[in-house]
């Protein structure tokens, strides 16, 4: 999706809207402005992943989903090409980041994840240590990657 310059993405109920951008908040975050809506519209269901990128934009919506009960996760800044983005998520939410990893195995957490919460009884997207069983067999989603208080840049992959 590109958004216009004039304009910030926001999902309403199930619906993903253009809203107009409110230009007197500076500076303006889109991530975050996406993300606050998110866990709006999502509550404990949300899932907020920031990703390789410049500047601070997504750490305030990755604390908004924490919030609300969601899962946040955040790409190890060593594999990011642009690292500062995920710095300011660890920075902002420290040990409250349910994982640190490579994008491949983020991307592999939310489809375990998913896949979980289709199989059965919700999973509350919180609890990553859950189990529920599925055609497949059980699906375990671990928190392995969560990283310790004392040092909120720190995973193991």
């Amino acid at each position: 999706v590109v958004i216009p310059p004039d304009r910030v993405l926001t999902l309403d109920g199930d619906a993903v809207r253009l809203a107009p951008l409110d230009r007197r908040r500076k500076p303006f975050q889109a991530i975050d402005a996406f993300f606050h809506s998110l866990a709006q519209a999502r509550g404990a269901t949300a899932i907020g992943v920031v990703l390789s990128g410049m500047g601070e934009d997504g750490a305030a919506g990755l604390r908004t989903i924490d919030d609300a009960g969601g899962l946040v996760l955040v790409q190890e800044p060593d594999s990011a090409v642009f690292a500062s983005m995920p710095e300011a998520a660890l920075a902002a939410l420290g040990a409250e980041v349910d994982a640190v990893a490579s994008p491949e195995a983020l991307a592999d957490r939310i489809i375990a994840l998913t896949a979980a919460r289709a199989a059965g009884p919700r999973c509350r997207p919180r609890s990553l240590a859950c189990s529920r069983s599925c055609a497949g067999g059980p699906v375990t989603i671990s928190a392995s990657t969560r990283p310790a208080r004392s040092s909120a840049a720190s995973s193991a992959g």
